[in-house]
Formats: C-alpha cells, structure tokens, sequence
C-alpha cells in the first residue's frame, strides 16, 4: 500500500513544529529548516541556552506532544545508552506508553473482521472498559465460550499504516541531519530509524508475541512460583491475544501496601533470580523488567506478562557478561577491565593503553564503597559513556542487556530499598561461567571455528590483492614508528602457526562429533569411546598450548 504523501508532509510539518516548540530550533537551524517552522515560535531559534528546562526532559516532551508511536520510539531509544547521552536516556527511561482508548465499536470491528463472525460468537462476554490501553493495542477482559476467564489485547485498527507514515516522515527529517550535522551522522539515525521499524514490526504481530508466551512458559514449567498465562491459540490471530487472566495484585499496587521487610526481601530476591535465570540460562529473556508487566500471586508467587519486547544473548556473549559481572562483585579490577575491552570492539585508530588505564580507574572508583553499596547501574552507564568516549562498538544485544541489568537492580531495590544485586546475583554469574558444554554444544562450535576458520583463509588472498593495489595507487596512509619492527617476522609466523592449529583442532572437534551420531560402540560416560578419547586428546592438547601461550616470552616485554 502506497504511503498517502499529504499525510507524509503533515506529520513532517508536526515534527518540526514540536522541536522548535520545545526549543530544538537550533538544530532545525543548522538543517536549514527555519522556514517551516512557523513565525511565533522563531524567536527562540538562536537562543536554545536560555530555556530553564534541560535538554533530556525537552527532549522527552517532544516525543509525548507527538503521541503514542513516538513515545514507543523513545522507549526502544531508552535501551541504546551506547548512542544517546545519559541525560536524554534517563528521560527516555520515563516515558509511559499509554494512549487514550479508542471506541469500544473499533475494537469490535476489529475482532469481527479478525474472526469473521459477529463478537458475541467469538466471546460469551466481552467487558467493553479497557483495562489498559497502549500506543499500539488496548486489553479488555471477556469470558470465552468455554467459560474462561481471559484477557484479550486488540491492536488498534490502522496502526501500520499510521507506523508507515510517521517513519517516513522521521527518515525525510533523518536523511536531512546526516547531511547537516556531525552529530546525527555519527550515531547513524538511518539505521536507529530501521531498528525502530524492525521493533515495532514485531509489537504489530500478536502471533509473535504469543509464541514468546508459550516459550517462556517452557522454561518456567518445573517453577511453581513463576505464573505466566496460557495462550488460547483458538481465540488468537495477528491482530488479537488472548489470554488466561492471572489472578493477582500488581506489583505496582502490591509495592504500596504494609508488607513486611522479610517478605519484601523475598520477593525482591525472587524477582531478580527470574530474571537472571532467564538471561544466564535461557538466553532469552524479557526486555521490559518493570513493575507493571508484575503481579504477585498468593503469598510469594510471581506473575509476568507483556511479552512484546524481548532480548536475546548466545552462549558466548552469556560468559564474557557473566565474566564481567562477576570482575565486578568480587573487585578484580584487571579482569573487569579486559572484559569491557573485549566485549566492545576497538576502532582502528584506538590507543589499547589509554584506554586500558581509564576503564581501570572508573572501576576503582567504584570500588571505594562497600560491597553492599556498589551502585551496578551508575557503573554500567559510566562503562558505556567510557565506551562512547572511545568509540567503541558495542554489539547490539549487549546494549539491551546492560539496559536489561540495570533495570533489574533497581526494581529489586524498588521493592526492598536493602537489597544487595551482589549478593544474589553472584551465584548465577559463577554457575554461567561453570556451565557444562554438552556435546550438541561442541559441534556446533567447531562448526562455527572450521567455517570462520575458512572464511578467513578463503578471503585473505583478495584482501592482500586490495591492499597492494592501493599502495600502488598511493592512497593508503601509513603511520610508522621503528619500535619492535625485528620481532614482525615471528609475530607473522607464530599467527600463521595458531591458524594451522585452529584448523586441526576444529577438524578433530567435527570428526569426533560426527562419531557420537554414528551409534558406535562401546561408549565412555554416554559417548563413543573414539569420540571420548578425541575430546579428551583436543582438551589436553589444548591446555597445553594454552600453557604454551600464557608462558612464551614476548617480543618487546
């Protein structure tokens, strides 16, 4: 469907409107887009300082006067610390997505086009009051033919449309500051606009979010205290959800009543650890760890719904986080340090030492309190804007993953001010990094090591080609400095050396994988004894040349 053009033009126009309203005309300014904002509101054009209000809840005010889908926008935003300053993430972090209802006739029309018949032989009842209404969709509670009590959630009639329109009019205003200012070109609005459109995408697909219901349902089954409603798949499509009610109080309502500080401690303890078993053992976890997607149930159980914005973290990256983590609980300064370094890529102009030397006094710095008092979500922004300073690249899920983290300590706080993150989360940091990898787990990495392995190999010739036909066109700058230039030939041939070995090791790795498959026998603890004897064989010979590499003296030290 063709995106109407006039409609494209107005929200545009709105847009600009606001941000000089709220004294962004400045930058509006520099965009060469003064003339379209409108006479009375020019004058403050040259003087953004003067407004008393600061930057962050201006900034927040612009997204709450142009709705409910740029509140979402702000939301999303709110999770990318590594882009945005801290000010204005802070003010992101408050933004309520709630819009005003919409008729009870749309939301009929909407389920009746959705099932094809009229609604009272979808529902036996259907109570028209919301119980909640957001940017996208609105929750109602209704009884099924069956006689279940449900909740049902009804996306909002055209809002992939209205989506559209908005988007193009943020990437016309996107295109324009790229071209205009250092700022916007930087931290690539284009692509936070495509992030945005993938996100809402998927808030916009009911079906998606019930599957993550039923995942997590999954992973929670053996967990009496976890509540997480069922889907009733007969009463579900794309644009309708529905649900089994949970019969509980809010945490949010829960929070003010007179509880006493033993069951608060529990609880807190027991939120947190859903939510890092989730992230550390799961690897897949809800993104949106508030107080209003919370219930409590009976004396200590917890309900969570809202399954609408999710994260993701592989095997991997769940150890260099629990690494880094756990650097920090137990005050390994060194250790912190080489894990931020390795999690966040260094660009090619990056100063390793410098670097290295102010990662080591921030996490000092954290570590003149007590134990008790290590403020995790002061440290994790402090890491990312150190990681901005330099411009480090942080992969994408680890940006939500921080946000996530963090998120989590203040809501156990929120509900018990005592709470000590440290104490409960060590144990999960220790039994991530402890973690058994299972064979499934070992094929699959040496499936990934020989392939990368062979990407490598494969594209290093063209590589080389480039880099000789560059210098030979004399477009190549070369900073030089003669320092440890005699110890390049053995760099060279020790890495050729490690290369060689990464290929033998994964091809051990594959053969004996393939063997488990095979039903030969006899076996060693539930493996054929080859493939047992392979293992072990890449195990040893690992440890030593790890040895090897830990103990070999280097060039220039």
């Amino acid at each position: 469907m063709a995106i109407p053009e006039k409609q494209v033009l107005q929200r545009y126009s709105d847009v600009v409107s606001t941000l000089a309203k709220h004294g962004f005309g400045f930058l509006l300014t520099k965009m060469r887009l003064g003339k379209y904002i409108p006479i009375k509101e020019r004058l403050g054009l040259e003087m953004p300082e003067d407004f008393v209000v600061s930057r962050g809840v201006r900034a927040r005010r612009v997204l709450e006067d142009l709705g409910p889908l740029y509140i979402k926008f702000g939301q999303i935003l709110s999770t990318r610390p590594d882009l945005l300053p801290r000010d204005i993430i802070e003010e992101f972090s408050k933004l309520v997505d709630h819009a005003p209802a919409v008729p009870f006739s749309e939301v009929k029309a909407q389920i009746e086009s959705e099932f094809k018949m009229p609604l009272n032989e979808v529902f036996r009842e259907f109570n028209e009051q919301p119980i909640a209404s957001a940017s996208l969709s609105q929750v109602h509670e209704a009884k099924t033919l069956e006689g279940d009590r449900v909740v049902v959630k009804v996306l909002r009639k055209n809002v992939e449309e209205h989506i559209k329109i908005d988007l193009e009019a943020l990437r016309i205003l996107a295109g324009t500051a790229e071209a205009t200012i250092t700022e916007a070109k930087k931290i690539n609005l284009s692509n936070i606009l495509a992030e945005y459109s993938r996100a809402v995408s998927k808030e916009t697909n009911l079906l998606r979010e019930a599957r993550m219901y039923t995942r997590f349902r999954e992973n929670f089954k053996g967990d009496k205290d976890v509540v997480i409603p069922d889907v009733h798949w007969d009463y579900t499509t794309r644009k309708v959800l529905t649900l089994n009610k949970i019969h509980g109080t809010p945490l949010t309502q829960w929070m003010k009543k007179r509880v006493s500080k033993k069951t608060r401690e529990k609880i807190a303890r027991k939120g947190t650890a859903i939510y890092l078993k989730q992230i550390f053992e799961d690897g897949l976890f809800q993104a949106d760890p508030h107080a209003g997607n919370l219930f409590i149930i009976g004396a200590d159980k917890i309900g969570i719904i809202d399954f609408g914005l999710v994260g993701t973290i592989g095997p991997q990256a769940r150890k260099s986080l629990s690494r880094l983590l756990y650097a920090v609980t137990a005050r390994d300064v060194d250790k912190a340090v080489t894990e931020i370094m390795t999690i966040a890529a260094l660009p090619a102009d990056a100063k390793p030492q410098e670097i290295r030397r102010e990662l080591s006094d921030l996490v000092e710095n954290f570590y003149d309190v007590s134990l008790k008092e290590v403020p995790l979500n002061e440290f994790m922004q402090e890491v990312q804007e150190m990681i901005e300073k330099f411009n480090m690249v942080l992969p994408p899920e680890f940006s939500i993953l921080f946000k996530t983290v963090v998120e989590i300590e203040g809501l156990g706080r929120e509900i018990d001010p005592g709470f000590n993150f440290t104490r409960a989360s060590k144990s999960y940091f220790i039994k991530a990094l402890r973690s058994r990898v299972t064979a499934e787990q070992l094929v699959e990495i040496g499936r990934e090591t020989l392939l990368d392995t062979t990407q490598l190999l494969r594209i290093l010739p063209k590589r080389f080609d480039r880099i000789t036909e560059r210098l030979s066109e004399g477009v190549i700058p070369i900073e030089f400095e003669h320092r440890g230039l005699e110890s390049m030939a053995s760099s060279i041939e020790r890495s050729s050396s490690d290369v060689s070995f990464s290929v033998i090791i994964a091809s051990l790795i594959i053969a004996a994988a393939l063997i488990v498959d095979s039903g030969v026998v006899p076996r060693i603890e539930g493996l054929p004894s080859l493939s047992f004897l392979i293992f072990m064989l890449v195990f040893l010979v690992g440890v030593i040349w790890l040895f090897a590499k830990i103990t070999q003296k280097r060039p220039g030290y």
